[in-house]
Parts: C-alpha cells; sequence; structure tokens
C-alpha cells in the first residue's frame, strides 16, 4: 500500500515535470511574426548597453533552474515548486497569444568574437516576439524565492546568479524593461493565488488540517 502511495507520488510529481517542460518548448510555436505587436520599448532601454557576454548567463538560467527542481526534489514544497512554475508559464503563453508583443531594441552584432557570434544566433533562433512578460524574469524570480524559502546550502549561488540572469534580459537585449516588471509582477501574483487563495493542493490540505485542528483546540 505504501509503496503504490509512493509511486503515485512519484508518477504525479513526472507528469508535473512533464507539463512544465511542454509549456516551455510551446514558446517557440508562438514566437512567431504577428501584425500589430506591441512595442514596449521606453527611452530608458536606450540607456542600456548591449553587452553580448551576457548571452552565456542568458542561455544558463534553464539549467540552473532545473537544478533547483533537482535539489529540492526530496522536499515538501516540491509540489509547490512544479505548480508555481506551471502556472506561471502558463500565464505567459497566454499573455504571448492574446497580447503579442515585440522587442524593436534588437540589432546585430559585428559577430567578431565567440559572444558576439553566439548573441547573433540567439537572435536568428528566437524571435523579438513573445516579449512580454518576460518568463526568464517570471521564473528566476519563482527561483529565487523557493532557494530562500528553504536556504539550501546552494541558496546564495542561485539568488546571485537568477539575478544576474534577470540583468542579461536586458544587456543582450532579448528584453525590455517593461517585460522585466512584467516577468516579476507574474511570478508574484501566481504565489497570491497558490498561497494566499490556496489553490495549491498541497497547501490547501494543509490549511484544512490547521484549520481543523484549531478548531477542535478550542473546543477543549
Amino acid at each position: 500500500m505504501i509503496t503504490k502511495f509512493t509511486n503515485n507520488i512519484y508518477t504525479q510529481r513526472m507528469v508535473k515535470a512533464l507539463m512544465f517542460l511542454l509549456l516551455s518548448t510551446s514558446y517557440t510555436l508562438v514566437n512567431r511574426y504577428v501584425p500589430h505587436a506591441l512595442d514596449l520599448v521606453t527611452p530608458l532601454d536606450a540607456l542600456i548597453p548591449q553587452w553580448p557576454w551576457t548571452v552565456f548567463i542568458y542561455h544558463l538560467w534553464y539549467p540552473t533552474l532545473w537544478y533547483l527542481i533537482f535539489a529540492l526534489r526530496y522536499d515538501k514544497d516540491f509540489d509547490a515548486l512544479l505548480e508555481h512554475l506551471i502556472l506561471t508559464k502558463l500565464f505567459c503563453v497566454l499573455t504571448f497569444i492574446l497580447v503579442p508583443t515585440i522587442v524593436s531594441v534588437r540589432t546585430m552584432t559585428p559577430g567578431l568574437t565567440l559572444a558576439e557570434k553566439a548573441l547573433n544566433l540567439t537572435y536568428t533562433i528566437d524571435g523579438p516576439y513573445c516579449a512580454f512578460p518576460s518568463s526568464h524574469v517570471a521564473l528566476a524570480t519563482i527561483a529565487m524565492y523557493f532557494a530562500l524559502r528553504h536556504n539550501h546550502r546552494s541558496t546564495r549561488w542561485i539568488v546571485f546568479f537568477q539575478m544576474c540572469v534577470i540583468l542579461s534580459t536586458l544587456t543582450t537585449k532579448q528584453h525590455v524593461i517593461a517585460d522585466v516588471f512584467g516577468g516579476a509582477f507574474y511570478a508574484m501574483f501566481v504565489y497570491y493565488l497558490l498561497y494566499k487563495e490556496n489553490l495549491c493542493l498541497p497547501l490547501k490540505k494543509e490549511t484544512i488540517y490547521k484549520k481543523q485542528l484549531t478548531k477542535v483546540t478550542s473546543q477543549l
């Protein structure tokens, strides 16, 4: 019976991880030309320099995120982490479809250095659409929250690197300032839904248990 329950938990977690992976890859399907896409660039974006070397930080975002998922695989809030990632990514993809945006500040580099070639390749593969909100920023915000929440031995490095990832979205010109704030807002909005409204099933069960315990205690 215990083995069956354990296998069921692992199956649910595998399904959630697969859902997150599928949602992440769906970005490539919606990142295409859309007429009349919104351009959220501001005068402040022109003041931010283009640093091609930060493209390597930008692309190391996913490995560090999956490292955190692996590190917390035995943690009690592991399911909450996956559900937070899934719901946030879902909202991002829906926004990409319903409110298409474009990044107009991207310019190809001369391609003289390895970093410039890597950035040009990124521009070629990753179109300038699906800019708002920045899913890099949204998921980096979630990663920092859970790293700080659980005080993992790699917490400092995870938080520092995710902050660098957020900055790299601007210095690679993959996003503009509005996209960054949008990504952070989406992460915090989903946090509110899961934790304050108790939409996250494990947290909802914990809340119900606490209410029942309080009720019993008050009757003693």
